[in-house]
């Protein structure tokens, strides 16, 4: 009986680590364009510049620090995700910002390679969110915020982004043009794949 109940978890916390580790590839692409991605990567990049930390590591120290601010102010929205996420994603964009070698014909197409970074970011986002099983630790500071000035979800996301993108870029991380489509494609890609597996009655969670 016991293993029955466990199997759902399994499957839930396997599904989630396939969806950090695509996340983590689209993440680990944007940064190797050297244009910028999202702001919680400005903030992960800048922190390389002043602690003896790589980019994946840095990653991993922020999104540590998120998780213990919500502990004591949102524990009720930690779970199995927001844990996995934790530990898991710095360390695949260290994995995959080995692997990926960049040349002639990458830095001639940084843009398109962002982008294409920033689609694939997404996907592996809506995986997480479709598995519904705890949100990510950068997500945890969005709902923090509504819980301590009660304002509205799209208020506390621009504070968090703009605050976190300010420290970034004060620390000497990286800020561009990949920074504005990150911003303006993300959250139109996660709802668009999102609905695709709606519509297709693709259930992960």
């Amino acid at each position: 009986m016991s293993g029955l109940k466990l199997y759902p978890i399994l499957r839930k916390a396997m599904m989630i680590i396939v969806g950090i580790a695509i996340a983590a590839f689209g993440i680990a692409l944007t940064y190797k364009t050297g244009i910028g991605t999202n702001p919680m990567a400005t903030a992960s990049d800048g922190m390389t510049k002043v602690l003896p930390l790589n980019y994946g590591y840095a990653n991993l120290l922020l999104n540590f620090i998120f998780l213990v601010i919500a502990f004591f102010v949102k524990r009720d929205k930690i779970n199995l995700g927001t844990l996995l996420m934790v530990v898991t994603m710095g360390l695949f964009i260290n994995l995959f910002s080995g692997l990926i070698l960049t040349d002639v014909y990458f830095t001639q197409y940084q843009l398109a390679y962002n982008i294409l970074g920033t689609i694939i970011t997404s996907f592996g986002i809506s995986i997480v969110v479709l598995v519904d099983f705890g949100i990510g630790p950068y997500d945890l500071m969005t709902e923090v915020i509504i819980d301590k000035i009660k304002c509205s979800y799209r208020l506390a996301k621009i504070i968090v982004d703009s605050s976190l993108l300010v420290v970034g870029i004060m620390m000497g991380g990286v800020f561009g043009l990949g920074t504005i489509v990150n911003v303006i494609l993300v959250g139109i890609f996660i709802q668009l794949f999102i609905e695709l597996a709606r519509k297709s009655n693709l259930v992960l969670n």
